[in-house]
């Protein structure tokens, strides 16, 4: 047993060990999945029957000749956009806010960091009825206050039904932004703004030419989860409007699961994924990439 164990030290085979659990469950539940969307993109098919008709690449040509595919590519786009400035503009200044440590900020962490542990299906019933537009508590407070003129119909209103169902998921996951900006700004060493004083930089300064600069790795880190969160959101948006009336709040993940599981088109559906997974990588790589040439400029 011994010299098992000493064999497997000295060939570093007990790392490729520990190492394999992890590979297959990425095979199995990440790299078999999407070639398996991307084969069956190619196909007409219905999900059950054996047969599936080859159609080669007409699948996507559909795509991009169907109206309702574009329009929720676009809304895709919009919540994905609203999602990644307003969680990481907002979590970061919470995070400047109460990132010292004291009794009550931990508090104020805490307060912040609560609506990120409900669960989205509860998150949007809540903002549902939040929502409603005879009882709810936005329209209740604003006839209170004497804005009647500015009460709507918050999910049912196609100018802005995308914007208030990115506010809720921007209310549930702008704790994780302010975790992890509150971490960063933790590894900066405070003897710099003490240099930084010292030379008669102010405040403003302070965060344009040091907290930002030394916040780029966090930021990029930040910015690529909210960047995945929004593309594939789809909890949100199904259990608050499902689409909505004329595909008004209809993304491309509410898209793909319509057009699966409803109208069982699998082949159609598994194209709509692989154009979603190409967009978020090209997306991804370009931030990633973005953030590497910046940091090296910042070295140099």
């Amino acid at each position: 047993m011994g010299k098992l164990q000493n064999y497997l030290k000295n060939k570093n085979i007990s790392v490729y060990i520990f190492l394999l659990l992890p590979i297959i469950i990425y095979i199995i539940f990440f790299i078999i999945p999407n070639f398996s969307a991307l084969y069956y993109s190619f196909f007409k098919w219905d999900g059950i029957n054996p047969v599936k008709i080859f159609v080669g690449l007409k699948n996507y040509i559909r795509l991009f000749k169907n109206a309702i595919f574009l329009l929720a590519l676009k809304n895709t786009l919009i919540y994905t956009v609203t999602l990644i400035l307003g969680s990481n503009i907002f979590g970061l200044l919470i995070a400047l806010l109460i990132y010292r440590s004291s009794r009550n900020h931990t508090i104020l962490r805490t307060f912040f960091f609560l609506p990120a542990m409900l669960s989205t299906v509860a998150a949007g019933f809540i903002w549902g009825f939040i929502y409603d537009p005879n009882i709810g508590a936005i329209n209740t407070f604003l006839r209170v206050i004497g804005l009647e003129s500015l009460t709507t119909s918050w999910l049912a209103n196609p100018k802005i039904v995308i914007f208030s169902i990115v506010m809720v998921h921007m209310w549930v996951g702008i704790g994780y932004s302010m975790v992890l900006f509150i971490v960063g700004l933790q590894n900066i060493g405070i003897e710099i703004y003490e240099a930084a004083e010292i030379d008669g930089a102010n405040k403003f300064q302070n965060f344009f030419h040091i907290t930002l600069p030394l916040l780029k790795p966090t930021t990029s880190v930040c910015l690529l989860l909210t960047t995945i969160s929004g593309f594939v959101s789809f909890d949100f948006i199904y259990i608050m409007t499902k689409g909505g009336s004329d595909h008004s709040s209809e993304v491309l993940a509410t898209l793909l699961f319509q057009e699966g599981f409803k109208f069982s088109n699998v082949g159609y559906s598994a194209a709509i994924s692989v154009i979603l997974m190409i967009v978020v990588l090209i997306i991804s790589i370009l931030q990633i990439q973005f953030f590497r040439d910046s940091e090296l400029k910042t070295v140099k």
